[in-house]
């Protein structure tokens, strides 16, 4: 993930390092005309975070059982998940519109019903994710 300011690597396979942070960034420089395509980059040094090895799903397990004692709401509930399902087809669909900006839809989802190859019967719904 590359911003302004910093840069993050997620490598699930490293053994000790698996999240880098990068004190490197990005920036457009705006203007018009050609100016707009003129980039400038910023390198610096790398901080890997300690992070304490544990296997994701039994960490997920023991957090969801402390919210049921504590009669918490997680904060990965549904509504989370349908954020990232939005965030999810609004990227796919600014791919499928060459890299235009597309708005999150605020209700529903953009699941539509797809025609078959041999009739006008549609086919079931469904959420086109890949790019």
């Amino acid at each position: 993930i590359g911003g302004t300011k910093k840069m993050l690597v997620w490598n699930d396979l490293e053994a000790d390092e698996k999240i880098k942070v990068y004190d490197r960034g990005v920036c457009t420089n705006g203007g018009s005309g050609i100016e707009k395509l003129a980039v400038s980059y910023r390198s610096g040094d790398m901080w890997a975070p300690r992070l304490e090895q544990a296997e994701a799903l039994s960490r997920e397990f023991a957090y969801f059982h402390d919210c049921i004692e504590a009669s918490r709401a997680p904060f990965n509930d549904g509504m989370a998940g349908w954020r990232v399902v939005r965030m999810i087809e609004a990227a796919t669909e600014s791919l499928r519109v060459k890299g235009r900006t597309v708005p999150l839809a605020r209700t529903g989802s953009l699941v539509r019903e797809e025609k078959r190859a041999c009739g006008d019967k549609p086919a079931q719904p469904f959420v086109e994710v890949a790019a």
